[in-house]
């Protein structure tokens, strides 16, 4: 019988477990830029005349928490009053924020952003949004909003996809500078 002894296997593993740690964190610092910058680019295209749309946008970081959006303040310019407005944008955070820590718990580092007001699919699927054929809801009326699009968040997400790698390896080499 032979027994052998590799000598630093303990180091290897320590400096493995260490690289995960600084990946994940990378990752995580990463991740919590670029929801930021889907959220800005998101109010740019969102079509101007949705009432309240844009004051429910919100960004859910990498530990759950909201890092932007946390508390608008909703004016009532659509057919809902403020109270609801408000009761349903803090329960869509409750929501997002409990799906990103239990993705967390499952070891996958996620964000998440969105819009709470009821009708931002409704807005983000209407292909005249942004083309002065939106309808005011609470008027009647059709209203123009030469500003924006439709599938404003879905538009600005890819628009950032391609640099979250970029932003990874980044944060990553300052970890080990």
């Amino acid at each position: 019988m032979i027994t052998m002894k590799i000598l630093g296997t303990e180091e290897i593993i320590a400096n493995t477990v260490r690289m995960r740690r600084a990946l994940e964190g990378a990752a995580g610092k990463a991740l919590n830029s670029r929801v930021l910058r889907i959220r800005r680019t998101a109010i740019l295209m969102t079509p101007k005349v949705t009432g309240d749309l844009i004051s429910s946008c919100f960004a859910i970081g990498t530990q759950g928490g909201v890092i932007a959006g946390a508390s608008p303040t909703f004016l009532g310019y659509s057919p809902a009053d403020p109270a609801r407005l408000q009761a349903d944008h803090a329960e869509a955070i409750a929501v997002e924020s409990r799906a990103v820590l239990l993705k967390r718990k499952i070891g996958v580092i996620s964000v998440a952003v969105g819009y709470s007001a009821y009708y931002a699919a409704y807005v983000h699927e209407d292909p005249n949004a942004g083309k002065g054929k939106n309808r005011n809801h609470r008027n009647k009326k059709k209203r123009s909003s030469s500003r924006g699009q439709w599938k404003f968040l879905e538009t600005a997400a890819q628009a950032t996809f391609k640099w979250i790698y970029l932003d990874i390896k980044e944060e990553f080499r300052k970890e080990f500078r």
